[in-house]
Order: structure tokens, then sequence, then C-alpha cells
């Protein structure tokens, strides 16, 4: 009668076996963990950037994750109206611009008034998908305006809800100005079920023909 060989007990012992034989490491390990993403878009007349600060870390293939759920759908676009230049930093005399990316949509116009008044409102409103993962009230500094390099008075601050449509107007202003402006909010976010702060400054640049 034969004796049955015993079972072969395999011990993960340091020497004997790597320690990948008993305990898998995620593909994702030892790579710095990424804290802050950030997804720029628009061009010419108006471009953006949004900052997401993450409270703690994410390996690099759940933060790309991050950045193409906070993209959203493909929403580069530039337009104008018939005439407005828009492609070119120009606005005519009673015609709009609009642009939307990534970030948001951004509208502005040039109002040519009765006599010479001027005015150049605008208006911002935020990405639906960065929406979606705003957690409180969005806090915007007021947006700052230079007319021919020169600083003008700031347009007001707001705190509103995520859907708001910031806006506000360069006044006065006038045929042959160059509008530049900057303006900057902030916001508490979860993304992906973590918690972080948002960041996001939008810029413009204009001429006015006539």
């Amino acid at each position: 009668m034969h004796a049955k060989p015993l079972p072969v007990l395999v011990m993960a012992v340091a020497g004997l076996l790597p320690l990948a034989a008993v305990a898998p490491v995620a593909a994702d390990s030892g790579q710095p963990a990424v804290r802050s993403i950030t997804i720029k878009g628009g061009g010419g007349m108006f471009s953006s950037s949004l900052t997401v600060t993450l409270d703690r870390g994410v390996f690099p293939r759940e933060a790309d994750g991050i950045r193409d759920a906070l993209k959203g759908p493909s929403r580069e676009r530039l337009a104008g109206a018939a005439g407005s230049g828009a492609y070119e930093d120009r606005l005519w005399c009673n015609n709009k611009a609009h642009h939307s990316d990534s970030n948001g949509q951004w509208d502005i116009a040039y109002q040519c008034l009765s006599g010479r008044k001027r005015t150049v409102p605008w208006g911002f409103l935020i990405a639906p998908a960065i929406q979606a993962t705003i957690a409180a009230n969005v806090s915007e500094g007021g947006m700052f305006w230079w007319r021919n390099n020169v600083s003008m008075t700031k347009n007001a601050p707001h705190t509103q809800p995520a859907s708001y449509t910031f806006h506000g107007n360069f006044n006065p202003v006038g045929k042959g100005d160059k509008i530049h402006c900057q303006d900057h909010m902030t916001f508490a976010m979860r993304v992906g079920g973590k918690p972080a702060h948002g960041s996001l400054t939008i810029v413009c640049n204009a001429t006015l023909m006539n």
C-alpha cells in the first residue's frame, strides 16, 4: 500500500517567493498621486482654465477619468453673428459673438445706442458637466477689464448657484477700443465621490470696429 503524498503548503517567506506572488499590486501603484487636474479651453476672443484640487490624491488613471467626465461632450465652438468677425476678435455695432468650450459658454455683444453711447454686455454660464459636480454656491470675484490697456472699474462680484449666468457690462467704450477682461470663480466640488475645490479663470479680448 502506497502512502498518499502530503499536500504541499506554499508560504510566502522573504527570500523564497516574491511578494507579488501572494499580493498582486495595483497597476497604478508606485506612481505619484494626482491632486490637481487642469482643463483648458477656448482661444482668440475667449479662453478659460479650470483647476480642480482634490482633498486627497488619486492614481493617474482615475485622474484621467475625472478629467474626461468634467469635459463632458465636445463643446468647442466659436460663432458670431454675420459681420461680427468673432474668429478675429472683432465686434461690429449691434452684433454679438458666442463661444462654448469644456468649461462653459461665453457671450459678448457690442451695443451702439442712440447718440454715441456704446456698451459691451457679457455673460458666462458654467458647463453642465461641471455644474453637476459643484457642491455649493459659486463665488465670482468680479470681472476686471481694460480699455486700450487702461484699467477700468471692476464689474460687481456675485455669489450664486452654479446654474446662474454670470454677467456684466463694459461701459464706457467707443469705436476702435481694444477690450481685455479677466474673471475668477471658486467653488466647492465633489468629483468621483471625492471632495475637491474648483478654480475657474476666464479671459476675453475684443476690438470694437465701428
